[in-house]
């Protein structure tokens, strides 16, 4: 491996640990190519993870807002 590829290689492993770890200075282009894609599917899940957290940090607050009006209305 020439000292290029293992900087590159080096540099992109800190970045996306997804990426299959053994390849040669032939196959550079599939190599971004799967940094790319690991980096777009982590991407994908960072989207989603936020998202359900959201909804879940919504439905709390709706349940806690339902239980404080049913609390009020009890107590009347």
């Amino acid at each position: 491996m020439s000292s290029f590829s293992k900087i590159l290689f080096h540099e992109s492993s800190k970045r996306a640990p997804l990426v299959v770890s053994r390849w040669t200075a032939t196959n550079v282009h599939t190599k971004v190519r799967l940094d790319y894609l690991s980096l777009t599917i982590r991407h994908r899940l960072h989207v989603k993870l936020s998202l359900m957290r959201s909804a879940v940090a919504i439905s709390k607050r709706s349940k806690n807002e339902l239980e404080t009006k049913v609390n009020i209305f009890l107590n009347r």
